[in-house]
């Protein structure tokens, strides 16, 4: 079973004086605590564009909240008030970019409305205690509503509650043009979207990769497979919902060989089959299974497949990353 989602926090904060960096990571543990059952993470000084990369705009993206905590820096030319924090103001940049909703505080001597301040709707809160900031913060969050208990993603798994089912291919005609009628199973997965808030607009499902035992990848054409019972390839999953889409499926007669329901529509079908059996020579693979949306994040996930003759001991099962 899957750890509960919890919101993740960014605490954009000064860290040039041991103090600042002291109040930083108390204000994570506290926000970390049993109390409160946030994610959090500490934005640190990155020297380098790939540091960047990693770990700030990464951390961002993932992130449901956004902590600004302007400290005093130096006092400005011709100016009764001090500058603030150069690289806190610019992850306020990016996290108002991208909607992310925001809890600001201001060191009492800082210039009010400075540079991305004066453009957003912050209202930032007034500070002259530091020893006090927490509890402040904390009371602040708390009557602000942030919940902890949710994730802005979307999250892949097998459908425990129907893992599969089984239709006659008189329902899928054109997938079976001139054969007799046969029944089939399908595999799915479920897709969840963890946030209570936003639904997750037009979500596609790609095949990403196939990996064999010895660790060999095939990338696969890009083709959307088909969400269960939907005709359409891009679908919605509305908030604290989910949709199931067809993982693959087998005859019931033959758990050896898969197939893909999918929309690649082609007079030349052989090149959709050398996929097939690209899965269908390994005892066991990899599939990789990517959602793409435009409001959420890429989600992905890999499943263990282990074919078989008996197709009720065919294995197909989530696994967690690098656990293979």
């Amino acid at each position: 079973m899957e750890d509960q989602p919890k919101a993740k926090i960014f605490i954009s904060c000064g860290q040039s004086t041991d103090q600042e960096r002291q109040i930083s990571e108390e204000l994570k543990k506290r926000l970390e605590s049993e109390e409160f059952g946030f994610e959090a993470y500490v934005a640190t000084q990155q020297q380098t564009l790939k540091g960047l990369k990693e770990n700030i705009f990464q951390e961002l993206s993932s992130s449901e909240y956004f902590l600004f905590i302007d400290f005093k820096r130096e006092k400005l030319t011709d100016s009764e008030f001090c500058r603030g924090s150069l690289f806190s103001h610019q992850e306020l940049a990016i996290a108002s970019f991208r909607d992310t909703p925001v809890l600001a505080f201001r060191e009492k001597g800082v210039k009010p409305d400075d540079g991305i301040m004066k453009f957003i709707q912050a209202n930032a809160k007034e500070f002259t205690n530091r020893p006090s900031l927490i509890e402040l913060i904390l009371d602040e969050i708390k009557k602000s509503g942030w919940k902890s208990d949710w994730k802005n993603q979307l999250v892949l798994d097998v459908n425990q509650q129907e893992r599969h089912s089984t239709v006659s291919t008189r329902y899928f005609p054109y997938l079976f043009p001139g054969v007799s009628f046969f029944d089939i199973r399908f595999f799915h997965i479920k897709v969840e979207n963890l946030n209570p808030y936003s639904h997750a607009k037009n979500c596609y499902v790609f095949l990403e990769k196939i990996e064999n035992e010895d660790e060999q990848n095939i990338i696969p054409m890009s083709f959307e497979l088909k969400w269960r019972a939907f005709d359409l390839p891009n679908a919605t999953i509305l908030p604290k919902s989910s949709r199931i889409f067809d993982a693959f499926f087998v005859e019931e007669q033959d758990g050896s060989r898969i197939k893909l329901h999918h929309f690649w529509h082609s007079i030349d079908q052989r090149n959709i089959d050398i996929y097939y059996d690209s899965i269908n020579d390994y005892e066991e693979c990899f599939l990789t299974y990517l959602i793409v949306s435009d409001n959420f994040k890429p989600a992905r996930a890999t499943f263990r497949l282990n074919l078989s003759d008996n197709i009720d001991q065919i294995v197909f099962e989530k696994i967690e990353p690098n656990s293979k």
